[in-house]
């Protein structure tokens, strides 16, 4: 029996994946490791022939799907092989922090029962032009959050899926995994983490979808437990930058059977191929299906929503696709006109662009808010190739040490 189960759904990115393993493996002998192969059995091959010794490992198991399959499926067939009663999922190109081992053990045995979440870090990988670099916060406490006050907030204000928990930056007990199944089999009829064939982007659908249909409390840190690879082939890098990476682009569309984010962004929010509008579409579609069912009332778009999405266009993607300006300004004025606020969103313009920290503009937005949201004495962000780190495990070890375990 497995105290922890980690899931790594993975695509073709077998550069990155020993790290992922290794960092996981660092974790402890009662961590148990499924590496889901979206492919065939010649994919399967070649991810075991990548990973080496490590497949003879009792922890290790690899599975794979038997043809491409969405995105979201891959997730849903590697979630069903977990048995740990703790369960995360990590990207192929991330890595977990293992030097944080004792103070995940320590939290489970007070509140066993219980959901850990975390704001995850990043590192850039050698093959991007921030290569290098790693953002991370030493150990700090997490505080009890009450979806309660959360549901009632998103409904006036914005909640941001970050702050949710998610099946990328948490550990679910495997009871309530289960839980969402059976809900999700009484709404959809489909008992499945992932019950629709628009969840094309599990970490923001499964934390709208733990906003409604978990009760009671979750465990906020601002520490990553995990930390997010940002590569050349990864998912976000991909999809933000469609004009220098079209081939992994159009796989990743491919692989999700969409033909553009333009279409998927139409059917939900509004018309753009720009990636943040996306994301926010598949945010407020998960909102639109959820929120009848658990209250009887649609959600409806927030000023404070709109101007949380604009901050993070700014943040996230203004830096590699400016052109997608023109869309946020189209969307915006379909708001601001009714609710006069137009100087607070040139405020946010003129603020977010006269930044001079190129570092800062670089990082996803998660790390973009836990390093502004967070007073610390020490560095949260470093760049850890020029110690000879040439990959996340690396990077990990490096940052463990530099820190002490995380311990100050």
């Amino acid at each position: 029996m497995f105290l922890y189960s980690v899931v790594i759904p993975t695509r073709q990115r077998y550069q990155y994946l020993a790290s992922a393993v290794d960092s996981i493996l660092q974790f402890g002998k009662d961590v148990e490791i499924i590496v889901s192969v979206n492919g065939d059995h010649m994919d399967f091959k070649i991810v075991k022939a990548f990973l080496g010794h490590r497949v003879d490992l009792q922890q290790l198991r690899i599975v794979y799907t038997e043809r491409v399959v969405p995105m979201y499926e891959n997730f849903e067939f590697g979630l069903s092989h977990a048995t740990g009663n703790y369960v995360t999922t990590l990207g192929d190109d991330d890595a977990l922090m293992f030097c944080y081992r004792n103070h995940v053990d320590s939290h489970f045995r007070n509140h066993p029962n219980s959901i850990l979440t975390w704001y995850r870090g990043a590192y850039f990988w050698n093959d991007t032009p921030q290569h290098g670099q790693l953002s991370g916060l030493p150990w700090q406490a997490p505080i009890e959050t009450s979806f309660a006050s959360k549901l009632h907030y998103s409904q006036t204000e914005c909640v941001s899926y970050n702050d949710l928990p998610n099946i990328y930056n948490s550990f679910f007990p495997l009871h309530l995994i289960d839980f969402i199944k059976g809900k999700n089999k009484s709404f959809f009829g489909e008992y499945k983490f992932f019950p629709h064939p628009d969840c094309i982007a599990p970490d923001i659908f499964s934390a709208i979808q733990s906003l409604y249909l978990l009760s009671g409390s979750y465990f906020l840190t601002n520490s990553p437990i995990s930390i997010s690879g940002i590569g050349a082939k990864s998912n976000g890098l991909v999809t933000m930058s469609p004009g220098e990476l079209s081939d992994e682009n159009k796989k990743f569309k491919d692989e999700n059977q969409i033909s553009s984010f333009r279409t998927y962004s139409k059917k939900y929010l509004f018309d753009s191929d720009s990636h943040q509008l996306w994301n926010a579409a598949i945010q407020a579609f998960a909102h639109k299906i959820f929120s009848p069912h658990v209250q009887s009332k649609s959600w409806n778009i927030s000023l404070p929503w709109i101007i949380n999405l604009t901050e993070a266009y700014i943040c996230c993607e203004a830096s590699v696709a400016p052109y997608y300006a023109i869309d946020f300004i189209k969307f915006l004025r379909l708001y601001v006109r009714h609710h006069g606020l137009i100087d607070k969103l040139k405020h946010i313009y003129t603020q977010s662009f006269s930044m001079t920290s190129s570092d800062e503009m670089a990082l996803p937005r998660y790390s973009f808010r836990t390093i502004l949201n967070i007073r610390s004495s020490k560095p949260a962000s470093i760049h850890v190739d020029r110690f000879g780190c040439l990959n996340s495990f690396q990077a990990v070890l490096y940052y463990s040490a530099l820190f002490d375990g995380f311990d100050a």
